[in-house]
């Protein structure tokens, strides 16, 4: 049996929601699927992946991401856990913009949707690919908040469909030439090149 890549952007839903920073996991799997010209009908499948991008509110994501994790284990892997990898694409405002790194395991540093797919999952039943999005210039949490809801500049966008892209394209590439092992060898096979990676900066 064919082992899955089941991988999750979240977001908010709405048109509009889904343009913000806040929601670049869904966004990430869009551009990969255009990209790879796979259509945006959800769920979508390419070379072994699965791509579904979250239909609920953020802190609302653990629910969602648990319900379609069990769908697609049943489905396309007969409920054999060994053949599904589970990982949700998310935001990272403490990395530079366009930056992906794969994590498993560590704290959700704030943040309400890994937060809540801890608290539905907990820890060790999925990865997670974050995506960087610059950190904003104020401390101030309604700074904060406005800087995370709002949408990319275009300059923004185009680093993210460029560089970021890429680099989420080449971490899912490793992915699928790894053997489901350990998390730390998944880690240590995706993460050994992205030392390496050059993120444009973000004064864009």
């Amino acid at each position: 049996m064919e082992r899955k890549i089941l991988l999750i952007g979240l977001g908010n839903p709405g048109s509009v929601a889904s343009k913000s920073r806040h929601s670049v996991g869904k966004l990430m799997l869009s551009l990969f699927a255009e990209k790879n010209e796979i259509g945006q009908k959800w769920p979508a499948e390419h070379d072994g992946f699965v791509l579904v991008p979250s239909t609920v509110y953020m802190n609302e994501s653990g629910k969602f991401v648990q319900r379609v994790r069990q769908e697609i284990l049943r489905k396309y892997c007969h409920n054999d856990e060994e053949k599904l990898l589970c990982i949700v694409v998310h935001d990272d405002m403490e990395s530079p913009l366009g930056k992906v790194k794969l994590k498993h395991g560590t704290s959700h540093r704030g943040h309400n949707g890994i937060k809540s797919c801890q608290a539905f999952l907990g820890n060790e039943a999925f990865f997670r690919i974050s995506i960087g999005i610059g950190r904003c210039e104020s401390h101030l949490s309604k700074d904060v908040s406005k800087f995370v809801l709002g949408n990319f500049h275009q300059a923004e966008f185009e680093v993210l469909r460029t560089t970021g892209l890429d680099a989420f394209a080449s971490s899912l590439q490793s992915l699928k030439e790894t053997t489901f092992n350990s998390p730390s060898d998944i880690l240590k096979a995706v993460n050994k090149t992205k030392g390496k990676q050059k993120v444009r900066s973000q004064q864009v």
